[in-house]
């Protein structure tokens, strides 16, 4: 047995034998992150709709939350029908924005089937060399797209004089 803290944040995988048709609840991110109960137990939670719909101030709460209750959106994992894979502390990470999440480094994915959430290192400052990097991709798209236009109007213009 593992010995799991408050904020463990891990990627799971159904043991041998057991699987999504065993499963009631088979709609999951796969990943779950440790938390306390209101009894102050540890319990694992699915990260597929451990937060309300795309409200990113709530979504911060995956870094704080105290006192969860059971209810019908959230999905406890239990220790005897998956295997977990520890990936980091969520109380040594903070919530990134996904339009800044290119500016830093360490980025790391926080789960979130519909809505892509990000976390990096507290404490992190913004990367140059990742924001050069994140810069460099988007002028070599815009050299892409511009590219691509020319053919377009080349096209077109040619499409106009066949049809003169």
């Amino acid at each position: 047995m593992i010995d799991i803290k408050d904020g463990d944040y891990f990627q799971y995988s159904y043991k041998v034998g057991l699987g999504p048709s065993s499963d009631p609840y088979w709609c999951r991110d796969r990943r779950c992150v440790a938390r306390f109960d209101e009894f102050g137990d540890i319990v694992l939670v699915d990260t597929f709709d451990y937060w309300p719909f795309k409200d990113k101030e709530y979504d911060k709460e995956i870094f704080t939350y105290q006192g969860l209750t059971k209810n019908n959106y959230i999905k406890y994992i239990n220790t005897h029908s998956f295997d977990l894979e520890f990936i980091c502390n969520l109380n040594d990470y903070e919530y990134v924005n996904s339009y800044e999440k290119d500016d830093y480094e360490n980025v790391i994915y926080v789960g979130y089937q519909c809505e892509k959430l990000w976390a990096m290192p507290k404490g992190q400052g913004k990367s140059k060399t990742a924001i050069l990097k994140k810069l460099e991709v988007q002028l070599e798209k815009a050299y892409s797209d511009q590219r691509s236009a020319q053919l377009n109007i080349e096209w077109i213009t040619k499409q106009i004089e066949d049809l003169q």
